[in-house]
Formats: C-alpha cells, sequence, structure tokens
C-alpha cells in the first residue's frame, strides 16, 4: 500500500525542469511562418521580373562581346539549338552532352523596326 501512496504522489509533482512557456513555441512558429513568406514573396517577385524583361542586362545575358542570341529551343533533354548573330552574320548551333556543331552560316537579314 505504500508503494501505492508514493507512486501516486511522484505522479502528481510537476518536474519544474520540463515546462516550457507555449508563448515561446508561438513566437518561433510566427517567426519561422514570417520568414518562409517573405521568401515566397521575394522569389515570386524575382519570378516576374523574369517574365516580363524587367531584370538589367547584365542579369539576363543576351548580348556578349558583339554575340547576340537571337534564339534559343531545347529540341531533347540533352540537345539545344541556337541562332547567334555576330558581325553581321547568324550562325545556327546545335548543343548536346558531347559537342557543339555548326549547321549553317550566312549574312544577317536586316532587323525590322520592331527590333525583331
Amino acid at each position: 500500500m505504500h508503494i501505492l501512496l508514493i507512486t501516486a504522489a511522484v505522479a502528481t509533482e510537476r518536474l519544474s525542469y520540463r515546462e516550457s512557456d507555449p508563448a515561446l513555441g508561438a513566437m518561433l512558429f510566427k517567426a519561422l511562418l514570417l520568414t518562409a513568406g517573405l521568401l515566397a514573396l521575394a522569389l515570386g517577385l524575382l519570378l516576374l521580373a523574369r517574365r516580363f524583361g524587367w531584370l538589367p542586362a547584365a542579369a539576363r545575358a543576351n548580348t556578349v562581346d558583339g554575340m547576340k542570341v537571337m534564339a534559343s529551343r531545347r529540341i531533347t533533354p540533352h540537345t539545344s539549338v541556337f541562332v547567334i548573330r555576330h558581325d553581321g552574320q547568324d550562325f545556327l548551333l546545335t548543343e548536346s552532352s558531347r559537342q557543339v556543331t555548326l549547321l549553317r552560316a550566312n549574312a544577317a537579314v536586316a532587323e525590322t523596326e520592331s527590333g525583331e
């Protein structure tokens, strides 16, 4: 009977080192939620800027040393086709995981006023 009373007394005692402030957990959750929201907002703004061309030219990297990528198209998971203009000539290139191949080179057609 004494063992039963001692067990019951121990079970009802609170252990002070195991108590935690519930407000601390709520603050941490709010901070984590706010951080995740700000990161999502920043990513969304970056994607919008990329989509509508609001990024500076350095971020787009379309023209380098007089070479301009006029068009590019992925044709397989490992192969892409590019039209590159350099010194008034257009070059049609294919790039794969193993090589780059020049398919055609010819004089560039005069650009229209719209810049296409």
